[in-house]
C-alpha cells in the first residue's frame, strides 16, 4: 500500500509539471500567433496598397490633381476600400507633401486631417520616396489623441507597366492606407488565429491570465499592450484528468489486494493475448492503408504517414497534389485491366523523379500526392516541372502506348496549414486553379482560400437566381461576309447579383455544369431565345448546349418540347457544341445529335480548331455549321500561318457542305481577309457589340426599311441568330 501512495503522490505532481509546461508551451504558441496575426494584417495592408499604386488609370487621375469623379464617385478608390477591404484611412499626398484627397471610413474629408496626422502622412510620404524599387514600401504605427493607434503604409503611385503613360517630372504622389487597431478589428484579427478577446490596452495593464504584447510608435513611445486570453491546456487536463486519476488508484489499490496471487499467471496471459493483438493489428493497418492497384499508401495511410511527418519537421513540408488526365478515358477504352496498369506505370514513374525517401500516394482515383522536405520555391516548381515532363512521355502497357497529361497543386505547411488534411485540401485548391487557368502548375495561396469561399457564396446564390429572375440575354449581330448585312445574332447570358453585380460567365458556367444547374439554365436560355425571336419569320435560332447536357439521355426531347411550346419551326433551330461534347461524351452525343438532326434541326461546331479537331468528327456528324474560333481570327496577318489555318478551314468546310462564321473581329484587316477568303459569315466588336433585345429590333427594323428602299434586294444567305445557353 506504501507503494501505491507513493506512486499517487509521483503521479500528481507529474501531473500538475506536465500541466505547467502545456500552459507555458500555450503561452508562447498564443504569443507567436499574435505576431503572425499583426504580420499577416500589415501584409494585407502592403498588398492592397501596391495593387492601386502600381496602377497606371490611378497615376493618370491624381496628376496633377485628383479626379474625384473617378476616385470618389466612380469608387476606384472610394467608400468601398473601408467597406470592403477595412481601410479607415486613404489618403493622396501630392507634390506638396499635402493630403490633396483623403477618405477617413469611407467618409470624404479632402485636407481637413488632424494636424498631427497630416505631419505623419508628409514624413511617410518622404520615406516612400526615398525608398528604392523593391523594397518593401514604409509602415507605421502612428498614434491619434484619443483613438487607437493608426497601422499606416505608403507607396509612391506610378504608371507601372503601361508604356502608354508617361511619367511626370517632379515629385510623385504617394498614397496611403491606414487600418485602425480599435477592439473590433483586434478581436476580429484574434479570431483568424483562434485567440480569444484581443484587445488593446494601455501599457502594462494586461489582466492577469492573460498575455500582452508591446506595440510602439516610430519613435519606440509605447502605444499599448496587445491582450489576449491564451488557452490553458494544462489547468483542463488537471480539471478532467486529477479525478479520474485518485480515483483509479484506489480502485488499483483494492485491485492490487485481490488480484496479488494470480498476478503473475494473469500477467503471462495477458502478455500473450498483447503480442497476438498486436500482430493482428499491424497486418490488418498495413493492408487497409496500401492502394491495392500501385502498391502505394492510399488516403488514409497518406493522411496517417502525413501527420507522423509533419509532426517532426512542423512547417519544413510541402506536398505536390498530381492530377492525372485522360485516364478514365483509357480505362473506358481498353478495359480497367489497362487502366490499372496505366495508374501502376504513373505511380513508377513518379516514385523515380521524386526518390525513395518521399512520401508517395494516391488519394484519389486519379491522383497522387507526394509530400517531401520543403525547399525553396524556385526548386519545388522544378521538381513539380520534372514531373509533368516524366509523366506526359508515352507510358506503355501491355503493348498499348497511353498519353495523359498532368496538373500539379503545391502547398507548403506553415502557420496555417498545419494537418495532413489541410494540406490537401489547399493542394487540391492550387490544382483545380491550374486547370481553370490553362496551367500545369500553380502553388498555394491565401489568395484561393478567399476564391474558394466566393465560389462557395457563388453556388449557394446560383442555386435560386433562376427563380428570382437575376439572368437576363443581351445579342450581338452577325453579318453576311458578302452584303454586310445582319444574318443573325448570337446570345449571351448574363448574371446580374443583387450584391455582387455582374457575375462573369466564365465564373457561374462552370458552377452551374459542377452542381447540375447547367440543365435548368440551358432550358431557360433555348426557350427565352426562341420566344424573344419567333416573331422574325426570316430569322434561325442557334443554340450552344453545355457538354453537361449530354450526359444524360433526354436532350432531343428537351428540343422537341421548346419547339413545340415556342412555335418555332424545327427547320429555323442550329445547336451548337463544342469539340468536347464529342470526346467526352461519344457515345451519347452521337446518339442524341442524330435523334436532334431526325427533328430537323441543324448542327454547328463550334471553336474549331482548338479541341481535337478531328476530320472523322467531322464525317460521322456531318455539321451544318463551323465556327472558327477567335483566336486564329486575332493573329490574322496579310501572310502568315493564322491565314493559311482560317484558309485551310474555310475550303474544308466548302467541301463537305458546310458555312463557315467567324468571331472576334476587331480590325478591319481581319474582315478584309476573311471576306476574300469565302467565309460566309463575319461577327465581332468590330461590326456591333452585345445589346438588349429593344435595341437588336430597332437595328433589324432599320436593316428592313433599308432593304425596302433600296434599288433591289440584297444577295443575302438566310440569316442566324445564335442562343448560347452557356456563354
Amino acid at each position: 500500500m506504501a507503494l501505491v501512495a507513493a506512486t499517487v503522490v509521483m503521479a500528481v505532481v507529474l501531473l500538475f509539471q506536465i500541466a505547467a509546461e502545456q500552459d507555458a508551451a500555450a503561452e508562447l504558441q498564443s504569443r507567436a500567433l499574435a505576431e503572425r496575426a499583426l504580420d499577416a494584417h500589415r501584409a494585407h495592408l502592403q498588398r492592397s496598397l501596391h495593387d492601386y499604386a502600381a496602377w497606371g488609370d490611378a497615376y493618370r487621375h491624381v496628376l496633377p490633381q485628383v479626379d474625384l469623379d473617378w476616385a470618389y464617385q466612380r469608387e476606384n478608390m472610394g467608400p468601398t476600400l473601408h467597406s470592403d477591404l477595412g481601410f479607415n484611412l486613404v489618403a493622396v499626398v501630392g507634390a506638396d507633401d499635402d493630403a490633396r484627397y483623403a477618405l477617413t471610413d469611407g467618409v470624404l474629408v479632402m485636407g481637413a486631417l488632424p494636424a498631427p496626422l497630416r505631419e505623419t502622412l508628409r514624413d511617410l510620404a518622404h520615406q516612400a520616396r526615398d525608398t528604392a524599387d523593391g523594397i518593401r514600401p514604409p509602415m507605421l504605427l502612428a498614434p491619434l489623441p484619443g483613438e487607437p493607434p493608426l497601422l499606416i503604409a505608403a507607396e509612391v503611385v506610378s504608371p507601372a507597366a503601361d508604356p502608354t503613360i508617361p511619367l511626370q517630372p517632379g515629385p510623385q504622389p504617394v498614397l496611403v492606407f491606414g487600418s485602425r487597431l480599435d477592439d473590433a478589428a483586434l478581436a476580429a484579427l484574434g479570431r483568424t488565429m483562434l485567440l480569444s478577446d484581443m484587445r488593446l490596452a494601455p501599457p502594462g495593464t494586461c489582466r492577469s491570465g492573460t498575455s500582452g504584447l508591446p506595440l510602439r510608435d516610430p519613435a519606440g513611445a509605447a502605444l499599448g499592450d496587445l491582450c489576449w486570453t491564451p488557452a490553458r491546456p494544462g489547468q483542463e487536463m488537471v480539471r478532467f484528468v486529477l479525478p479520474w486519476l485518485l480515483g483509479g488508484f484506489a480502485f488499483l489499490g483494492i485491485l492490487m489486494v485481490l488480484l496479488l496471487r494470480n498476478a503473475r499467471h494473469t500477467a503471462r496471459l495477458v502478455d500473450g493475448w498483447s503480442r497476438r493483438l498486436t500482430r493482428a493489428y499491424a497486418d490488418m493497418r498495413e493492408k487497409s492503408a496500401l492502394d491495392p492497384v500501385t502498391l502505394e499508401l492510399n488516403g488514409q495511410g497518406f493522411e496517417i504517414e502525413a501527420t507522423k511527418r509533419l509532426t517532426l519537421a512542423e512547417e519544413r513540408s510541402a506536398l505536390l497534389l498530381l492530377g492525372l488526365d485522360r485516364v478514365k478515358l483509357i480505362s473506358d477504352v481498353f478495359g480497367h485491366v489497362v487502366g490499372d496498369g496505366l495508374l501502376r506505370r504513373a505511380a513508377d514513374r513518379i516514385r523515380q523523379v521524386v526518390g525513395a525517401d518521399a512520401l508517395v500516394a494516391r488519394t484519389g482515383q486519379d491522383d497522387f500526392a507526394v509530400l517531401l522536405p520543403a525547399a525553396p520555391a524556385e526548386a519545388m516548381e522544378a521538381l513539380a516541372r520534372r514531373l509533368v515532363e516524366a509523366l506526359e512521355q508515352p507510358l506503355d502497357v501491355d503493348g498499348i502506348e497511353a498519353h495523359v497529361g498532368v496538373t500539379v497543386g503545391l502547398a507548403r505547411a506553415d502557420g496555417a496549414i498545419r494537418t495532413a488534411e489541410r494540406l490537401l485540401q489547399c493542394a487540391d485548391m492550387a490544382m483545380h486553379a491550374a486547370r481553370a487557368e490553362g496551367t500545369r502548375i500553380r502553388a498555394y495561396d491565401h489568395g484561393l482560400g478567399e476564391e474558394a469561399t466566393l465560389q462557395q457564396k457563388l453556388e449557394a446564390d446560383l442555386r435560386g437566381a433562376l427563380a428570382r429572375n437575376e439572368f437576363s440575354l443581351v445579342y450581338q449581330p452577325r453579318y453576311d461576309a458578302r452584303t454586310l448585312a445582319v444574318t443573325g445574332v448570337e446570345t449571351l447570358v448574363r448574371w446580374t447579383h443583387p450584391t455582387l453585380g455582374a457575375v462573369s460567365p466564365a465564373r457561374f458556367i462552370p458552377l452551374a455544369e459542377r452542381t447540375g444547374l447547367i440543365h435548368d439554365l440551358g432550358h431557360w436560355v433555348l426557350e427565352t431565345a426562341c420566344l424573344d425571336l419567333v416573331s422574325w419569320p426570316d430569322l434561325t435560332v442557334a443554340v450552344n448546349m453545355s457538354p453537361m447536357q449530354f450526359q444524360k439521355s433526354g436532350a432531343a426531347d428537351l428540343v422537341a418540347r421548346v419547339l413545340q411550346r415556342t412555335s418555332l419551326p424545327a427547320a429555323r433551330l442550329e445547336l451548337e457544341l463544342t469539340e468536347s461534347v464529342l470526346f467526352e461524351y461519344y457515345g451519347g452525343a452521337k446518339d442524341s445529335l442524330h435523334e436532334i438532326k431526325a427533328l430537323g434541326v441543324r448542327i454547328a461546331l463550334d471553336d474549331f480548331g482548338t479541341g481535337f479537331s478531328s476530320l472523322g468528327y467531322l464525317m460521322d456528324f456531318r455539321f451544318d455549321r463551323l465556327k472558327i474560333d477567335r483566336r486564329f481570327v486575332k493573329e490574322i496577318k496579310p501572310e502568315g500561318e493564322a491565314r493559311t489555318i482560317v484558309q485551310t478551314i474555310i475550303r474544308l468546310a466548302s467541301a463537305l457542305g458546310m458555312a463557315v462564321t467567324a468571331e472576334g473581329i476587331e480590325t478591319p484587316l481581319q474582315m478584309d481577309v476573311l471576306r476574300a477568303e469565302g467565309c460566309d459569315e463575319l461577327q465581332g466588336f468590330l461590326l456591333a457589340r452585345p445589346m438588349p433585345l429593344a435595341d437588336l429590333e430597332r437595328l433589324l427594323l432599320a436593316q428592313r426599311d433599308s432593304a425596302a428602299a433600296s434599288p433591289g434586294p440584297l444577295d443575302q444567305t438566310e440569316p442566324t441568330i445564335v442562343a448560347l445557353a452557356t456563354g
